[in-house]
């Protein structure tokens, strides 16, 4: 994960910065997303997070790419929660006209990497 830090940070004050990062889904999505997400976290470690993810992969079987904006937030750290919404009109290939909205969960295992649980609700638009 690349972090670029927005604007000077402030000694006792929140980090606010940005994160380029890669995740691989599996399961109703497989595929590679690659996000850009815009975090506050305050020096007790709670946070927000906001930022937009280009998927390419598949769906139920079907190809093509998508983008979906999220919006979480965690209460302590090494965990997050929150939400995500498909870009009308975003889907590409077999996934064109693509809609749907999910939740997720995030948690850091011990040896420090990330895993995360999705629950994604789809349809299609004509």
């Amino acid at each position: 994960m690349d972090r670029l830090d927005i604007g000077p940070q402030v000694v006792g004050g929140p980090a606010v910065f940005a994160t380029l990062m890669t995740e691989k889904f599996s399961g109703g999505i497989d595929g590679l997303g690659h996000a850009d997400h815009v975090r506050v976290v305050q020096p007790d470690g709670s946070q927000i997070v906001a930022g937009v993810e280009r998927v390419v992969g598949s769906v139920d079987g079907r190809s093509g790419t998508f983008v979906l904006t999220c919006y979480g937030y965690g209460d302590r750290p090494g965990s997050a929660r929150g939400y995500w919404t498909v870009v009308p009109g975003s889907g590409t290939g077999e996934l064109a006209g693509l809609r749907g909205r999910g939740t997720f969960t995030v948690r850091q295992e011990p040896d420090g990497t990330w895993h995360a649980e999705d629950a994604f609700t789809h349809w299609y638009e004509k």
